[in-house]
């Protein structure tokens, strides 16, 4: 004779053996089994991908490639960050020529990218500082003469840019050292307000060690020129030397 619960079992199409094979409680024929979550793109959750003045963004400058806003932790008088609106990670991802996505011409060349990063961050910096009202006599230029100081002939074109009302510095931070993953240039006029501050934007100089050419030393921050450099030569940024 066959008891209720076997007989419960065979009408959902199981048998009494299926049902003693399983720890009881694991399984249930009748529970929902939750669907996977459905994974977001990077830009997604990317805080970068559309800073706006409601979200607590200062910004600058902007345009329909480029955005500039303050940085939330300055690390010199002025300290500017710009992001391009299109979602790009961080400055490991940058190569010489970039695959074209649905252009089909494949020469979307990211040391231009950079070349336009840099000529906005100049301007976003030239509104902050005129918005400060900065002595424009202030400072010029002495970062900059104290950094050519070390540097070899050839080498200057890395050093902090002269400029009213005072020298700036741009530049990455090459990831695992950096806080949003979305490509942003750090556009810095000087002088730091700190020795620690300043050692985080340290600009450490090329070699030529062994016959090979390097354009940036082991460092976590890389200038702008140095990135531009190292991508039209077909290199790849990193924190060893490039």
């Amino acid at each position: 004779m066959v008891s209720p619960p076997d007989l419960l079992l065979s009408c959902l199409g199981l048998s009494p053996e299926h049902s003693r094979s399983r720890p009881h409680g694991l399984y249930s024929p009748l529970a929902k089994v939750a669907d996977p979550p459905i994974p977001l793109p990077a830009s997604a959750n990317c805080i970068f991908c559309n800073p706006t003045r409601a979200g607590g963004f200062r910004i600058v400058h902007e345009d329909n490639s480029f955005i500039a806003f303050y940085d939330r932790s300055p690390a010199a008088r002025v300290h500017l960050l710009v992001v391009p609106r299109v979602h790009i990670a961080n400055v490991k991802t940058l190569r010489s020529r970039r695959q074209g996505e649905g252009k089909g011409d494949g020469n979307d060349d990211d040391a231009k990218l950079i070349k336009q990063m840099h000529a906005f961050g100049q301007l976003a910096i030239d509104i902050a500082a005129r918005e400060l009202q900065h002595d424009t006599d202030k400072g010029a230029g002495c970062a900059s003469i104290e950094t050519r100081a070390k540097m070899r002939p050839g080498q200057e074109r890395y050093a902090d840019e002269v400029g009213i009302p005072g020298a700036r510095r741009f530049g990455f931070h090459i990831p695992p050292f950096r806080s949003v993953d979305h490509l942003h240039l750090h556009c810095l006029l000087l002088p730091f307000v700190s020795p620690l501050k300043a050692l985080k934007y340290h600009v450490t100089l090329p070699s030529h060690e062994l016959g090979i050419q390097h354009y940036k030393g082991y460092s976590w921050f890389v200038q702008w020129r140095q990135c531009v450099d190292i991508l039209v030569h077909g290199g790849k940024v990193g924190v060893r030397p490039c």
